[in-house]
C-alpha cells in the first residue's frame, strides 16, 4: 500500500475516533496534528467532522497563525449561518438612540409597534 493510502486512511479514522470520542481536547490535538503535517485537507474535513465539538475562535486562530484561512472558511460560514439564524430572528434591534438617553427598539419579528425605553438620568 502506498504512503499516501496510508496517511489517508490514518486520517480518516483518526478523525472519526475523535468526533465519536465527543472529547473537544481529543478533536483540537488532531487539528494540531494535521497542521504540523501540513495536511490542510484533513484540517479542513476534521473541521466539519468534529463541528460540534469545536469552538470556532480557536479554529478562526488556528487558521490565521498557519496562513490557511481558505481551509478554514467553509467552517466558519455554516458557523455564522447557524449562529445568526439562532440569535437573529429573537434579537430585537436598536434603531435609535438620543442624547437624552431614550431608546428606541423595535424587533422586526413582530408587526407590533416600536417600543420606548429610558435610561436613568
Amino acid at each position: 500500500m502506498s504512503w499516501c493510502k496510508i496517511v489517508a486512511l490514518f486520517a480518516q479514522d483518526a478523525t472519526q475516533y475523535a468526533a465519536e470520542s465527543r472529547n473537544t481536547d481529543i478533536a483540537e490535538e488532531l487539528l494540531a496534528y494535521f497542521l504540523d503535517e501540513n495536511n490542510f485537507e484533513c484540517f479542513a474535513a476534521c473541521l466539519f467532522q468534529c463541528y460540534d465539538l469545536l469552538h470556532p475562535d480557536v479554529i478562526l486562530e488556528l487558521a490565521w497563525k498557519h496562513n490557511i484561512m481558505d481551509f478554514a472558511m467553509p467552517y466558519m460560514v455554516q458557523v455564522i449561518r447557524e449562529y445568526t439564524s439562532k440569535v437573529g430572528p429573537a434579537a430585537p434591534v436598536l434603531i435609535a438612540v438620543s442624547r437624552s438617553g431614550v431608546f428606541l427598539v423595535w424587533n422586526p419579528s413582530s408587526l407590533s409597534c416600536p417600543i420606548l425605553l429610558f435610561a436613568g438620568g
